[in-house]
Formats: structure tokens, sequence, C-alpha cells
């Protein structure tokens, strides 16, 4: 019975690799044509920067905080790919060794289920 049980759970509740739909370059790729509807979309965004701290603003609509840097462009694609509900968006900073000035390296990663 156990064994009957983790077989169910691990065959229906199991992530297979085209669960989630992935978009390198976010500012290349506005409106997605290789989703599924209800997939999980995730856009990435990787830019250097000098400043490590990022200034983000608060949209109301979304209900997240999104970097200036990018606003207008995140928000597009937002609007064109995501539904409302569950989003987020990631942003990783670090620094880059051996340079001979503060350089950081940026990913904005935004997470939503594909319209």
């Amino acid at each position: 019975m156990v064994i009957l049980f983790y077989f169910m759970c691990f065959t229906f509740f199991s992530t297979e690799s085209n669960d989630f739909c992935n978009v390198e370059n976010l500012l290349l790729n506005t409106k997605v044509k290789n989703c599924k509807k209800n997939q999980i979309l995730f856009g990435n965004i990787d830019f250097n920067s000098k400043i490590s701290k990022l200034e983000f603003e608060y949209n109301d609509e979304f209900n997240v905080k999104i970097p200036v840097i990018y606003k207008n462009e995140i928000v597009l694609f937002i609007k064109k790919n995501c539904r409302k509900d569950n989003m987020k968006i990631k942003t990783i900073t670090n620094l880059i060794p051996n340079t001979n000035i503060n350089l950081y390296s940026n990913r904005v990663i935004v997470s939503c289920i594909f319209k």
C-alpha cells in the first residue's frame, strides 16, 4: 500500500522539462510564441552596471517591484505574455571579479504563468 502511494505521488506530481518555458533575453522577445497556455514562463535580462543596489518601483497593477532601469520593457513583456496572478520578479547581483573598477553582473528574472 505504501509503495502504491509513493508511485502515485511521483506519477502525478512529477515536474517535467516541458512544464515551463524560458526566454533568455526578454528585451529581444517581447511576445513569446513557443509557450503553451498556463505554462510557467521565465524571462531573463542580463546586464552589467557600476551600481550594486538597483532602484525599484512598485507596480500596483502587477503587485511586484520592478527595477527602474528596465521598467518599460518588463511591463511590456508582462502585459503581452503573463497572467496577473502568481507573478514574481527576482534580481540577482554579483560583483565581477578581477576588474579595476567595481562592476556588477545583474540578472532580472520574471516568472509568471503564460496566458
